[in-house]
């Protein structure tokens, strides 16, 4: 056989390991650990300070946390909207190894809606915990 043929053939097969080997690789990073507890809050019971930052920040879509002693509030605002109706659901909020994962969907009005701008958020709130958060 010719050298440059036998390269090839070892270049190959070391190129077919080392797909193999990366495709069992495990991406843990967002895998769910567990559910966490939260409740879904209303803007007036959150503190001052997180208030006008949403109010703040109501013209445009939003995602940010505010922590204040033990709890920690997800606030998820989706901007300016030109009528009445809108309604957000919270799918999911988990803890993985990395982070914690927020969930929200903005739902449309369903007619009979008031045409006057409305400005849809969501605040979560739960234990305070160290760990970035994700929105999704």
């Amino acid at each position: 056989m010719k050298k440059g043929a036998i390269l090839r053939k070892i270049l190959i097969c070391c190129m077919v390991l080392g797909l193999l080997c990366g495709c069992s690789i495990e991406h843990r990073e967002n895998q769910k650990i567990r559910d966490l507890d939260f409740a879904v809050v209303s803007i007036e019971s959150v503190p001052q300070a997180c208030q006008e930052m949403i109010l703040e920040k109501q013209e445009t879509p939003f995602s940010f946390v505010y922590r204040e002693g033990e709890y920690m509030y997800l606030c998820v605002g989706y901007g300016k909207q030109e009528s009445s109706g809108y309604s957000i659901s919270v799918n999911e909020v988990y803890l993985t190894q990395n982070a914690i994962v927020m969930d929200s969907t903005l739902h449309g009005p369903q007619g009979g809606e008031i045409q006057k701008p409305t400005y849809p958020c969501v605040i979560v709130k739960l234990e305070n915990m160290e760990e970035n958060v994700i929105f999704s």
